[in-house]
């Protein structure tokens, strides 16, 4: 389970920080500071929606706002897509929780789809299929968008907040199911984190 503590900060149950809300990168992007505040804010309600289903609404209409002004249409639907997936867990229904599911999974592919080099769409397509239950079958698909992830890292290491970086590599390390190259490559990686 995935909680938000007092700093904004991603926790998952044994306190390991996977995602500093204020520090996401930005790398790459030309936004003007009101776009920028949406984005922001937009991550934010993201997270908060997973422990509020009026934060997960606001976060699915912001998102949706984001889509038809930003030129990041595949991190935009992946969020989407997590989104529309996360409904899941405020519904009694089975068959419902289901179908969101797949709405969300469509989606979020979608997105994947349209920008497969997004680090952040990466990310987000990987941790929502990676804690999706065993029967969705998404194990593959997370560890192919982590495994994706630390391919592209070398030439954007730069690029990336410190603390972002960290927390997602420990995230990769300790869930993904990584063969010993690609483990070596991701601690690697991690030992050249200036914090």
């Amino acid at each position: 389970m995935l909680k938000i503590n007092k700093n904004g900060e991603i926790m998952m149950k044994n306190g390991m920080i996977i995602f500093t809300l204020v520090l996401l990168s930005t790398a790459g992007r030309t936004m003007t500071s009101d776009a920028e505040t949406q984005w922001q804010r937009a991550r934010q309600l993201y997270y908060k929606g997973l422990q509020s289903k009026a934060a997960l609404e606001e976060a699915i209409d912001l998102f949706s706002q984001l889509e038809k002004h930003s030129d990041k249409t595949g991190v935009v639907k992946a969020y989407l897509g997590s989104l529309t997936a996360l409904q899941a867990q405020y519904t009694p229904w089975p068959h419902k929780k289901v179908k969101y599911a797949n709405e969300g999974l469509k989606i979020m592919d979608d997105g994947l789809e349209k920008d497969p080099d997004d680090l952040e769409a990466l990310f987000i397509h990987g941790t929502t299929s990676y804690f999706l239950p065993f029967f969705f079958n998404r194990r593959d698909s997370a560890n192919e968008s982590f495994k994706r992830i630390l391919k592209l890292l070398p030439q954007r290491f730069a690029e990336q907040d410190p603390d972002m970086l960290l927390n997602t590599l420990n995230f990769i390390l300790e869930k993904a199911d990584l063969n010993d190259q690609e483990r070596h490559a991701a601690e690697q990686l991690k030992s050249k984190i200036d914090m």
